[in-house]
């Protein structure tokens, strides 16, 4: 799952970059797609941290430091995976909409 997660980031960099600095990167179609994977993608990610926060809720390990990190760690988690799947999806919406109008 680690390598699943470098090439997600990684083609989600891709996107983000593409859409800030109004980019057109192919393969067209690959972007709508893409931006439902990384909802289905971002949603395990943060259930998978949640799941862990739980555990830590139920068996504290480290007093209230660690679950204070781990609120923390999931906060940061939840804004980086709307806003970078938020990115996407605008990304893969202006190139099919580009798409459109060039046919």
């Amino acid at each position: 799952m680690f390598y699943v997660g470098l090439v997600v980031e990684f083609a989600v960099t891709i996107g983000l970059f593409a859409y800030a600095f109004d980019l057109t990167i192919p393969p067209f179609p690959l972007w709508r797609p893409f931006s439902w994977f990384l909802a289905g993608w971002c949603l395990y990610t943060s259930l998978a941290k949640v799941w862990d926060l739980v555990s830590l809720i139920t068996a504290p390990q480290g007093g209230d430091e660690s679950l204070l990190s781990g609120f923390f760690g999931l906060l940061l988690l939840l804004l980086l995976n709307y806003f970078g799947w938020l990115g996407v999806w605008r990304y893969g919406q202006r190139v099919s909409q580009q798409q459109a109008r060039a046919s």
